[in-house]
């Protein structure tokens, strides 16, 4: 198959899976370019199966890639960036004894969220429990 052929038979499918995860209509077709601007560099000789492979890359390029450990809320997390711009951030919520992740938070387009960083982790625990929404 042609990469024309491979173009139009699973842009479709791979900007949905992107839109799914990522909620953002630009970011996925920026994603899917990503994709195939990547897969044009290889030999397509040596992928038995395009369309698992592309929805891998589609997958694990946005989510596994691009990670860096930060501070958030003044406790270690994850921020994935792009364009300068922090498009995701991942936190855990340990158990008291810390063997054991109790919650895992996965925020897309933290800015939202700016108002909650200035504030301490035991501030945004205790509006939670009280179900401030301020």
């Amino acid at each position: 198959m042609t990469l024309d052929q491979t173009y139009t038979q699973y842009k479709s499918m791979l900007f949905g899976l992107a839109y799914r995860m990522l909620g953002i209509a630009a970011d996925s077709e920026d994603t899917v370019q990503d994709v195939f601007a990547q897969f044009m560099q290889l030999d397509a000789a040596e992928i038995k199966n395009e369309k698992a492979y592309l929805t891998k890359m589609t997958a694990k390029g946005r989510f596994l890639g691009g990670f860096e450990p930060a501070r958030l809320n003044g406790e270690p997390g994850l921020l994935q960036k792009r364009d300068g711009r922090i498009v995701m951030a991942v936190m855990a919520e340990w158990e008291p004894e810390g063997s054991r992740i109790r919650r895992l938070y996965i925020v897309l387009n933290p800015e939202k969220l700016t108002r909650f960083n200035r504030s301490s982790p035991e501030t945004c625990r205790s509006q939670r429990r009280a179900g401030s929404t301020h």
